[in-house]
């Protein structure tokens, strides 16, 4: 299978061409239609009619053709050429054959091919041209006006003026211009594309160095749940054994202060959990593929669990489509720190709507919590006292990595409205 060129230079190079072929053929026919009317050539203009019509024909498909979104391989381009050679060919066959002044037309498509294509079939556009230049030799109509020999029966002033040399040198300063006009093209695509090459691998450099960062920040996450671990499972057995030897001592104070330090070792301990799963799931690298409302069901249905206190409305689009998808374990993490951070300000209220369609999933949480702190709240930033916007951070690189995004907006009743805009890698694009 041929390999393919750049969408945009091979599209960019056939609009170029269709301008060449246009202004050129116009200027070899007004050329033939001004000898002819001038010096009385006697030339077949039925014949040249139908030779314009194809090339009419021929460069209407190839403007339509270059506005396509389909790729353009070698071999189709090369037929763009091929066609410019044959019509040229036709042209120059009654009018005159090599004795034609434009007969050096023949240039322009090998120099195209040889900027455009690759080496084999530039090297066809040039045999090409050659075989059809060589045999106007034997079959070109006679225009005895237009031969080089026909100067030599006029005087020296008239034979400065002769049509052939006039002809020549247009056809210098045409073909020239054209050579000239199609290489600058060329060259600023290239200087383009040079520019979306930086562009893109500086793109590239940027998405390694926050994997890199998402990869320390998962390892730094496991060697905390580690070294945490041991520590917070002896505080919570002492502060049991506390709880227990002053349990008769009906200090209500001290009882309630050690039930609420037991509180907090507690939710402690579950965002290790928490923080260990992060750290586990991202270091996967497989998804699983299954109906988009069963994910988001389940995902829901496991959030709730952990958060059994939080008054809950969730409603999925019905009107969405029954599609599949696979989803990367690191994003139901990402999706369940959105509504961690929810549930932390507004846990009786938090609001959960769901609608994707064939490439796309919106998912909306609402909380009605104190709503956005002044100003621009910066990448990785927290609005919760004492938090470190760690959560965040990750959640929105996570999103990225998967083409996604998360946008916070207030709400009239004073909470926010966290957007999450999540491609989908439904099951015919994986297949594509």
């Amino acid at each position: 299978m041929p390999s393919l060129l750049p969408h945009s230079a091979i599209h960019e190079n056939l609009t170029t061409l269709c301008w060449i072929r246009g202004f050129s053929f116009t200027a070899l026919v007004l050329g033939a239609g001004v000898a002819s009317a001038v010096y009385d050539l006697q030339l077949p203009w039925p014949t040249i009619s139908v030779v314009l019509v194809l090339i009419l024909a021929t460069l209407v498909y190839s403007a339509w053709r270059a506005h396509r979104q389909t790729p353009i391989s070698p071999p189709v381009f090369f037929g763009h050429l091929l066609a410019d050679v044959v019509l040229f060919s036709a042209l120059l066959y009654v009018t005159g054959g090599v004795d034609n002044p434009f007969v050096a037309y023949y240039l322009v498509p090998v120099t195209i091919a040889t900027i455009a294509l690759p080496l084999p079939w530039a090297m066809a556009t040039g045999l090409m041209s050659l075989l059809a230049y060589s045999a106007l030799f034997f079959f070109g109509a006679d225009v005895p006006a237009l031969a080089p020999g026909h100067s030599h029966h006029l005087d020296t002033d008239s034979r400065l003026l002769s049509l052939h040399s006039m002809g020549m040198w247009l056809n210098i300063a045409v073909s020239g211009a054209l050579i000239l006009w199609f290489i600058s093209r060329m060259a600023e695509t290239i200087r383009k594309q040079e520019k979306a090459l930086l562009a893109a691998q500086a793109a590239d450099a940027q998405q390694r160095l926050e994997e890199e960062q998402l990869l320390a920040v998962a390892t730094l996450a496991a060697s905390a749940t580690h070294d945490l671990g041991t520590p917070l499972n002896t505080m919570k057995l002492i502060v049991d054994e506390l709880a227990q030897s002053t349990a008769s001592d009906r200090d209500t104070a001290l009882t309630d202060d050690l039930g609420t330090l037991a509180t907090q070792i507690d939710r402690c301990r579950d965002t290790l959990k928490k923080l260990s799963e992060t750290a586990r799931v991202f270091s996967r690298q497989s998804g699983t593929c299954l109906p988009v409302k069963d994910y988001f069901d389940q995902l829901i249905d496991r959030w709730h669990l952990m958060r059994p206190e939080v008054t809950l409305l969730y409603k999925a689009d019905p009107d969405s489509p029954d599609i599949r998808a696979t989803f990367h374990p690191s994003l139901t993490a990402s999706i369940h720190n959105v509504l961690h951070n929810a549930a932390d300000v507004s846990p009786d209220n938090v609001e959960v709507d769901i609608s994707w369609r064939e490439n796309i999933a919106t998912i909306d949480v609402i909380d009605r919590g104190p709503g956005l702190a002044a100003g621009n709240r910066g990448i990785g930033q927290s609005a919760k006292p004492g938090g470190l916007g760690l959560g965040l951070f990750l959640t929105r690189s996570i999103l990225g990595r998967h083409g996604g995004e998360i946008t916070f907006y207030g709400t009239e009743e004073g909470g926010t409205r966290a957007r999450i805009e999540l491609p989908l890698m439904t099951e015919e694009y994986i297949h594509d």
